[in-house]
């Protein structure tokens, strides 16, 4: 499908269960609107909330995660708390179950099914043995999610729809518990190239605000109460670089700017934000070589633009290779707040950085350690003066995969283990 553009607008999404919205921030007002998750990465691999290799849970054929979490006594030597997570998945390593457990007893229970095409098709949450929340959805022949019925202690909440043509999304709306009026309401109309032409967002029946994007010459635009211009731009220069211009005009015809600089490899080499005075607010630069980013200044904005924030500067070896990494954070212009120093292996992993403080000063220094197959073994954080911080360790399976990870205190006692185990399809 293609991308829907929303330029000079904010876009924070945030996704539920059972209920899904964005928020579109315009001159400091948000409006709320239904957003509709069809994603199968975002879907089913974020039910969680712990960073988990999918991809590679699916090459081995994982069918259950089951980690153990103990927390240690003052001198190391007893488990005094215990959590313990966990996971199931199908055989397209798609989440079906979830436990979590507090010192023996269950904490929450969710269950998840699937339709053939792998879409979830139903989520039961159950917390401290009572289940509190209940959703289905329903999908098209083109896998998009067209309906989502919510319950709340098996009571109804509410019902959203959403209704597509040709894969493109027309409109969306969301039904009160009654299932009979209608909350909110968006409607969407495209040129016929499918580029959007207009959003018009209803609540209770009354079209609240209107999102157009045509483009009009610049400084022309006299918009109605409650709508507003959203425009994009497209130059070409002779290298084949280019220039994006992002254009919103509220409805006071007060005009703000976002400007994005592509190199002719398509690398955004620039991007600059302006407000509605003129005034620059933000600005990034960023240097490639070919597509590797080596050098990217983060700078502030009004009374103080084009003074660096921040610096990212890397370095390569022949082979192409992440040498070494340093960042550089100001307190204000020209006052440095602190440096990182990161240094890498062949495989690109780091193996040592350091924290900078004042005139140089050091603040900590990490060290880290891996095996045979590039993982990590130990890391370890040194104080100023050499003397222990705290330390990890790691231990994996025949299969590469993490079964164990212990953490110890500045006197190198332990505090928490994270132990894992694993079961195949």
């Amino acid at each position: 499908m293609k991308k829907q553009k929303l330029a000079f607008v904010f876009i924070a999404i945030f996704i539920g269960l059972n209920s899904f919205s964005q928020i579109i921030y315009v001159n400091n007002e948000s409006k709320k609107l239904n957003e509709w998750n069809n994603s199968y990465n975002i879907q089913n691999q974020t039910v969680f909330g712990g960073a988990i290799d999918f991809h590679r849970f699916r090459e081995l054929n994982v069918a259950e995660q089951d980690i153990t979490i103990l927390r240690y006594n003052r001198k190391g030597t007893r488990a005094i708390e215990q959590y313990r997570y966990i996971r199931k998945f199908n055989k397209k390593t798609a989440p079906t179950e979830y436990f979590s457990f507090h010192k023996g007893k269950e904490f929450s229970h969710n269950i998840y099914q699937y339709d053939a095409n792998n879409n979830r098709i139903d989520t039961k949450r159950r917390y401290k043995g009572k289940y509190y929340s209940h959703s289905i959805n329903k999908y098209n022949s083109y896998n998009q999610l067209i309906q989502r019925d919510s319950y709340y202690n098996n009571k109804f909440q509410s019902r959203s729809i959403a209704v597509y043509q040709d894969s493109i999304i027309t409109a969306q709306w969301t039904y009160n518990k009654d299932s009979s009026n209608i909350r909110y309401k968006w409607e969407y109309s495209y040129y016929p190239n499918w580029d959007k032409k207009t959003t018009k967002y209803y609540k209770k029946g009354v079209l609240k605000h209107t999102w157009n994007y045509t483009c009009n010459e610049e400084g022309t635009e006299e918009n109605p109460k409650d709508e507003t211009k959203v425009c994009e731009l497209k130059q070409y220069n002779a290298d084949s670089s280019y220039v994006i211009i992002r254009r919103l005009t509220d409805e006071k015809g007060q005009i703000s700017k976002r400007r994005f600089t592509y190199d002719k490899n398509d690398n955004n080499i620039l991007k600059e934000y302006f407000n509605i005075k003129g005034e620059l607010t933000y600005k990034d630069s960023t240097i490639y070589l070919g597509d590797k980013l080596i050098e990217d200044y983060l700078f502030y904005g009004y009374k103080y633009a084009n003074k660096i924030q921040k610096s990212t500067i890397y370095q390569f070896d022949k082979e192409g290779n992440k040498k070494s990494l340093v960042i550089t954070q100001y307190k204000k212009p020209g006052v440095i707040a602190w440096v990182h120093e990161y240094k890498f292996n062949s495989a690109g992993k780091t193996i040592e950085s350091v924290v900078y403080g004042k005139n140089k000063k050091i603040i900590s220094i990490k060290k880290h350690t891996y095996n045979k197959g590039n993982r990590q073994t130990e890391s370890i954080t040194l104080n100023a003066d050499g003397s222990l911080k705290y330390k990890s360790t790691y231990e994996y399976n025949k299969k590469g995969l993490l079964i164990r990870s212990n953490s110890y205190n500045k006197k190198n006692i332990l505090v928490k283990s994270v132990i894992t185990k694993y079961q195949y399809y």
